[in-house]
């Protein structure tokens, strides 16, 4: 998430997202999700190349189940719309393909951020502690330029 915080300071659209997030409920769809004007169901990030690290291993990434077997992440969505290409995968990934994993990467942000690393959290309030945590980030770093 901290990436898509960075890009929306640069753009300094920073402000107006974290209005639209102050409006939305935590659980409520993703902000930054935007509705396909021509078929209905389907959608994108508005901010692709930017969009967080949950989306960009939903579908293609793996769980461990409780043995510690890697199995498929696929949603129920997916599992509709794509029933043979999601077995395929699924079958894939159970037999050994290697693919990257949920649990490596909590593992990789709880050392970035133990607190907020080891949290589940609800997409927009997550994309909202990014937009404050980054922007107290840059208020510090400008602090202390101007003070030396």
């Amino acid at each position: 998430m901290l990436p898509l915080a960075e890009e929306l300071f640069r753009r300094n659209e920073a402000a107006d997202w974290l209005a639209r997030l102050a409006e939305v409920g935590d659980t409520d769809s993703c902000v930054f999700y935007q509705p396909d004007p021509l078929i209905p169901g389907n959608g994108r990030c508005r901010f692709y190349s930017r969009r967080p690290s949950l989306c960009r291993l939903f579908g293609s990434a793996s769980v461990k189940d409780k043995n510690g077997k890697a199995i498929l992440a696929a949603c129920v969505c997916q599992k509709k719309a794509f029933p043979s290409i999601v077995e395929s995968a699924g079958k894939a990934v159970s037999e050994g393909l290697v693919s990257l994993n949920f649990t490596d990467f909590s593992i990789q942000f709880s050392g970035i951020d133990p607190y907020l690393g080891t949290r589940l959290l609800p997409i927009n309030r997550a994309a909202r502690i990014a937009l404050e945590k980054y922007g107290l980030e840059m208020q510090m770093a400008d602090s202390q330029h101007f003070s030396n």
